[in-house]
């Protein structure tokens, strides 16, 4: 239905090891989360300079998967040599110290992936006036954001992350993770080509973004609430 944040991942090295380029990561085990947009950004990278990868030996890389609360403590332990990890954990990891960025994995066909807000196809088609409130909601809420970041920082460090974050590592995260309203059919329809080529997800059948990505009650939000 929309984008909420876009950007949010990193490939973040030990900092003892000094990585510097994704294909220092050969012989390296590489923490991530599976199935999200972080695993989907780490595989296109290493395609994209000829590594092979596995989460079993035998492979130019070796795939951890953690939960995200855990990667950052992987890493820290050493326990793994690299992580690909979202915001605000691959900031945080680089502000202590313990971690050291190689690259933000955005330099294939998907750009920045885009967080996206969901809602079920029963609720779109059958209560409309419900889903048309909830994209307006979301909309004013995300303005209100854009517009004044004093109460974003206040809300995300104080309420999400209950004072875990600082002032400089929210603004570093946010400048990896900005917030947005907007996602297109056409960004959908390359990460799911994308998922489809390197199997994560393993759908058999991916769905056409075309027929399942509904922006319409998006656009009347924000023209009824002036959000460019």
């Amino acid at each position: 239905m929309a984008g909420f944040a876009k950007g949010g991942s990193r490939i973040v090295g030990r900092a003892d090891l000094k990585l510097k380029t994704v294909t220092d990561l050969k012989g390296k085990k590489v923490g991530v989360a599976r199935g999200g947009a972080q695993e989907l950004g780490l595989i296109a990278e290493l395609a994209k300079v000829g590594l092979t990868w596995s989460d079993k030996p035998g492979k130019d890389v070796q795939l951890l998967y953690l939960a995200y609360a855990d990667i950052n403590g992987a890493l820290l332990g050493k326990n793994i040599d690299a992580m690909c990890q979202s915001e605000p954990q691959s900031t945080q990891a680089i502000s202590k110290g313990f971690g050291t960025e190689i690259i933000k994995p955005y330099g294939t066909e998907m750009g920045e992936p885009i967080r996206a807000l969901v809602m079920t196809k029963k609720l779109y088609d059958e209560k409309r006036d419900v889903a048309a409130r909830v994209l307006k909601c979301f909309v004013e809420a995300t303005k209100l954001f854009l517009d004044k970041p004093a109460v974003a920082e206040k809300y995300v460090r104080e309420q999400v992350f209950k004072n875990q974050l600082t002032a400089d590592d929210y603004r570093d995260a946010l400048s990896n993770a900005a917030f947005t309203y907007d996602i297109t059919l056409q960004h959908v329809q390359v990460t799911t080509d994308f998922m489809q080529k390197y199997g994560v997800g393993r759908m058999d059948k991916p769905p056409v973004a075309k027929e399942w990505v509904k922006l319409d009650l998006l656009e009347q939000a924000k023209k009824a609430l002036g959000a460019k």
